[in-house]
């Protein structure tokens, strides 16, 4: 199998080196050489030296944020769902994850139901049952009558300001949707006391893709393009459409219920590529998607980054700097513990690089990737 799978989305600002011009202007009332000064390469004509730096992610370390639908109707899913708090923690294995909760409630506050689930409101392999934990914080409870707005509490569930502490810089990021109702994210607009009467104020919601769109924040949270991934267990996407005020028909019933159609979780873990996943929720019992879910989008060997300028000759250097250290490890071309540059594709026309597991297994805190290459 090749060691580099297709890649995500990721984006970062590049700026051309300036420091070349700055120490001539500063050194033009000088009379002597300065025995020090190393002149750069230099790039063909017609291109500059950039230098873009992304953040990095250790390879096992894993933030897990379930977001768990809390309306009456959910019941069963919910139920199913803390039943699996085993599987799911067997699933995770040895990989260093915390896993969270949240509600459908549009808040993105961690659930954190009673004094007996643990007091960082996620489970870790640090604590004495991390079954125990994550059952104790699966048990969501019916909340309010307002319209489901699952994506904006994925949105604000990854802010500092919302969870301070639960998102690490140096984890990837594993966000699992289980909902028996679509998205309403709406940005308040939703008008009425019925759930499903988002169904009928569509230009009300606040849209999946393009300008403003749900999907770009949560694609953006971490710039390494394998680092952020989606799974959505909702219903399927049959593409009803119903007139105001008509009910809308099921998609789908189980034994975790009956689930209207999930079109916009749906169409935002689309958005995603590779690293987005989707199955329905009526397909039998929860603990098989939700499994595979993990296994497909929580193991990860390498970190590939797309590059925010063409670099048709490849790149000149990748360094790892750890923490907030101004020097790293430079890292080897085409090596077991180095890097790759892959060349243009469909999801990154200007190039990708790749980073071996094994080079970012010493990954800690806010580390970063300095790549150095020459564009137009």
């Amino acid at each position: 199998m090749s060691m580099f799978p297709a890649a995500a989305h990721a984006r970062s600002a590049s700026t051309p080196l300036l420091g070349l011009a700055i120490a001539l202007t500063l050194a033009a009332g000088c009379t002597e050489p300065n025995p020090s000064f190393v002149e750069p390469e230099k790039c063909a004509a017609g291109e500059y030296l950039y230098q873009q730096s992304f953040a990095a992610t250790h390879p096992d370390r894993l933030d897990v944020l379930f977001v768990v639908d809390d309306t009456r109707e959910a019941g069963a899913a919910r139920y199913a769902l803390r039943e699996s708090a085993a599987e799911i923690i067997g699933a995770l294995g040895d990989m260093d994850y915390r896993v969270g909760v949240t509600t459908t409630d549009g808040s993105g506050q961690l659930h954190n139901p009673s004094a007996a689930c643990p007091s960082e409101g996620y489970a870790s392999p640090d604590q004495p049952s991390p079954v125990e934990s994550l059952t104790c914080l699966l048990n969501v409870a019916e909340g309010p009558l307002t319209p489901p707005a699952g994506i904006q509490s994925i949105l604000n569930a990854v802010r500092s300001d919302v969870n301070a502490n639960f998102i690490r810089p140096d984890a990837r990021l594993l966000v699992i949707v289980v909902s028996v109702y679509d998205d309403c994210s709406s940005n308040g607009l939703i008008r009425g006391p019925n759930l499903d009467n988002c169904e009928w104020q569509q230009g009300a919601l606040t849209p999946i893709v393009g300008e403003g769109g749900l999907a770009r924040p949560l694609i953006s949270v971490k710039q390494d393009g394998n680092a952020t991934a989606l799974a959505v267990i909702v219903g399927p996407n049959d593409g009803q459409v119903f007139p105001v005020n008509t009910e809308p028909e099921p998609s789908c019933s189980g034994v975790n219920g009956t689930a209207l159609h999930g079109t916009r979780y749906r169409e935002l873990a689309d958005t995603m590529g590779v690293w987005g996943f989707a199955e329905s929720i009526c397909s039998g019992e929860l603990a098989a998607p939700v499994v595979a879910a993990i296994q497909q989008l929580g193991y990860s060997s390498e970190a590939r980054y797309c590059l925010g300028k063409a670099a048709p000759n490849g790149v000149r250097e990748v360094e790892l700097i750890q923490g907030d250290a101004e020097t790293g490890t430079m890292l080897t071309s085409n090596s077991d513990a180095g890097y790759a540059f892959i060349g243009t594709s469909r999801e990154c026309g200007n190039g990708l690089v790749a980073l071996s597991e094994e080079a970012r297994v010493s990954v800690r805190g806010n580390s970063h990737v300095q790549i150095l290459f020459c564009g137009p």
